[in-house]
């Protein structure tokens, strides 16, 4: 992976990545828009041009005009290489969506037909990094949905080494999903293990899809990932 690109290569994932880091954020190797075709040009005939390229870019919170820049104007401006996209394990839910989603799956498509793999990445946590530990510990009510819904996570190690294996996989889509818990269960582990309440209520719905599907990683795992880490790991400590 001596030529690869990382797009998003400050963020908590694209940081473990293998490869020249392109980013609007610091630390990174290029501090700059990935959509800028200027500035690729420039990184072109500085670094050559890549053989593979993560995309592991984030409007954080953005609007559809914010995730069209982010996804499908990205997309139209890199060269032609390998891709693996990063894109979201909420998509898996049916009926209608948002703009927002829309335009994943369109990115998704994009990047199917160049040959590439999307990664639909569950929520993702490191050891000094987890929302629902924190919005727990806060008394804020953590999830949306009856204790009944299927939710999904991965460490963020984990999602780095899948991204990796993809780097050589067919074109289709992956779950990039660790480990399932229902809603539920995953609050009263929470309780258990700090002696506090699990609060009540719910959180507010942002304008993400909001997702209730078991999912599985069969065909990721068939490729050989083994995903290491569990967030019981966060609760035990």
């Amino acid at each position: 992976m001596s030529r690869s690109w990382v797009i998003g290569g400050a963020g908590l994932l694209g940081q473990r990545l293998p490869g020249l880091s392109i980013d609007l954020q610091e630390p990174c190797d290029y501090q700059a828009d990935a959509c800028d075709s200027t500035m690729l040009a420039r990184i072109i005939e500085q670094e050559g041009y890549p053989e593979l390229i993560f995309i592991a870019t984030s409007t954080r919170g953005g609007d559809a005009e914010a995730y069209r820049h982010c996804y499908l104007d990205l997309l139209n401006s890199l060269p032609d290489a390998k891709l693996v996209f990063c894109s979201s394990s909420s998509l898996c839910a049916d009926g209608s969506e948002s703009p927002r989603a829309a335009i994943m799956r369109e990115a998704e498509q994009i990047v199917l037909s160049r040959g590439g793999c999307v990664a639909r990445l569950a929520p993702l946590y490191s050891e000094h990094r987890c929302a629902l530990v924190s919005r727990f510990l806060a008394g804020q009510a953590p999830l949306h949905g009856d204790d009944a819904r299927w939710i999904h996570y991965s460490h963020v190690d984990d999602a780095a080494a899948a991204l990796i294996l993809l780097a050589d996989a067919p074109s289709a889509i992956y779950s990039v999903v660790a480990e399932s818990w229902r809603k539920g269960e995953i609050l009263q582990l929470l309780s258990d293990w700090s002696a506090l309440p699990i609060p009540q209520g719910e959180a507010r719905v942002s304008c993400r899809i909001v997702s209730n599907c078991e999912l599985n990683s069969d065909a990721l795992r068939t490729l050989g990932w083994n995903p290491q880490r569990s967030i019981k790991e966060l609760i035990s400590r």
